[in-house]
């Protein structure tokens, strides 16, 4: 009888063994965040960077109400920026967006999801409101591009396409890239 007892006591025990490793298998492993990689090393709130160029004209502007450097990835995060491109001759533009990712190896600012670019109308010049998504502005060439759907409004006319190029220096110009549609008015 006592043979008997011990190994109904062994059997319980292996079984009971079983039990909590499988237990134990199941509870998911808490991993310690890897703090070096992703720890900013730059904050700012309510930032105003002003760009000039050789003789002292204001060239660019980018605002926003707060910005995270992280040097490891060698990014900045952005939240609500406000890019302007000021132009002598034209009126300026600009452009906003819900959030901002500049990638200072490539020297972009990508905008992802809704963007907003808005050039005033003025004596010769039309205003433009173009809406798209995913916008990459490549600031040192004065160029933005997306591949993304684009409606341009300037007043009652309107333009749709897929994709677009857009130079912001002299001369200005815009290049849709697929699947146009449009709606102009004539006077």
């Amino acid at each position: 009888m006592n043979r008997r007892l011990l190994g109904l006591l062994l059997m319980f025990a292996l079984v009971m063994s079983v039990a909590w490793w499988v237990n134990e298998l199941r509870q998911p492993e808490i991993k310690r965040p890897e703090l070096a990689r992703d720890t900013p090393d730059t904050y700012a709130v309510n930032l105003l960077v002003k760009q000039y160029d050789d003789d002292g004209q204001l060239l660019q502007t980018l605002q926003t109400p707060r910005m995270t450097h992280y040097e490891k990835r060698g990014i900045t995060e952005l939240f609500k920026p406000v890019v302007q491109r000021f132009r002598s001759n034209e009126p300026g533009w600009r452009m906003r967006g819900e959030n901002g990712l500049a990638d200072h190896r490539q020297e972009t600012l990508f905008l992802p999801g809704q963007v907003v670019i808005e050039r005033e109308g003025v004596a010769d010049f039309a205003p433009y409101r173009i809406e798209t998504e995913d916008l990459t502005i490549h600031a040192e060439k004065s160029y933005a591009e997306t591949v993304e759907a684009v409606r341009i409004n300037s007043g009652v006319d309107w333009l749709s396409a897929i994709g677009m190029r857009i130079w912001f220096d002299e001369p200005s110009r815009l290049k849709l890239l697929g699947q146009v549609r449009g709606h102009y008015e004539f006077e």
